[in-house]
C-alpha cells in the first residue's frame, strides 16, 4: 500500500496556531494592548483631537483606569519599596525584610496620622487612608491616592533636605571668607606691632650709644 503525503488544511493549520498560542500564554504573564488610531489616513505624525477622545470614550479607556485607581495599581517590591520610602523616616530600619517594610510603613502612617509638621507642610494628607497601604507577602500593595501622598512627600523631603544642604554650603563658604579676613587682619596687626617693637628697640639702643 503506497501512503501519499496530503496536504494540511486551512482548518488543521488554524488549530495548530491557536493550539500553540494557548501554550505560549500559559507560559506567560499576557499584557493586553490597545491602540488608538492617531487619523483615519494611517499618516504618520498627524493627531486627530475628534476621532482620539472618541475611540478613548467608546473603547472604555476612562472606566479602566477609574477601575484601577479604585483598587491597588500600584505594587514595589519589599526592597524596593525600603529603599525608595525609608527617606521619609526618621531613622533607618533594621533586621529581616518583613520587618523592615512594616516598621516603615508603621513610622510614615504615624507621622502623617499625628499631623507632622514637616509632612503636612505642602503636601495635603488631610484625606490620608492607611488602608490605601497594604503589605503583602513580597509586594507593597498601593492606592493611587496613598502613592500620590507618599510621591509628594518624598519630593517634600527632598526639597528641604537640599535647601538644607545649599544652605550649609553657603554658610561655609560665608565661614571660610570672614576666617580669611580675619587671617589677614591678624597678620597686619601683628606686622605693624612687631614694626613697632623693632623701632623701639632700634631708638633705644641708638640713644644709648649717643650717651
Amino acid at each position: 500500500r503506497i501512503f501519499t503525503s496530503r496536504k494540511s488544511t486551512a482548518g488543521e493549520n488554524f488549530i495548530l496556531q491557536l493550539e500553540g498560542l494557548g501554550r505560549k500564554i500559559k507560559n506567560s504573564y499576557p499584557h493586553y494592548v490597545r491602540c488608538v488610531k492617531t487619523n483615519g489616513q494611517q499618516a504618520p505624525d498627524e493627531f486627530c483631537h475628534i476621532l482620539v477622545p472618541e475611540q478613548v470614550r467608546s473603547g472604555g479607556f476612562v472606566e479602566a483606569a477609574q477601575i484601577s485607581r479604585a483598587g491597588y495599581p500600584n505594587h514595589y517590591s519589599h526592597e524596593a519599596f525600603v529603599l525608595r520610602y525609608q527617606f521619609l523616616t526618621l531613622s533607618k530600619s533594621s533586621g529581616e525584610k518583613e520587618e523592615s517594610v512594616d516598621m516603615v510603613i508603621r513610622q510614615i502612617v504615624n507621622h502623617i496620622m499625628n499631623g507632622e509638621k514637616s509632612f503636612s507642610a505642602i503636601v495635603d494628607i488631610s484625606d490620608f487612608d492607611p488602608t490605601g497601604i497594604q503589605i503583602g507577602k513580597t509586594k507593597v500593595f498601593l492606592r493611587q491616592k496613598a502613592l500620590d501622598i507618599l510621591e509628594g512627600l518624598l519630593i517634600q523631603k527632598s526639597m528641604i533636605l537640599i535647601q538644607a544642604d545649599s544652605r550649609r554650603h553657603i554658610a561655609q563658604k560665608r565661614y571660610a571668607l570672614l576666617r580669611a579676613s580675619a587671617v589677614a587682619a591678624q597678620c597686619c596687626v601683628r606686622m605693624m606691632l612687631a614694626k613697632n617693637r623693632v623701632l623701639s628697640t632700634q631708638k633705644g639702643i641708638v640713644d644709648k650709644t649717643r650717651e
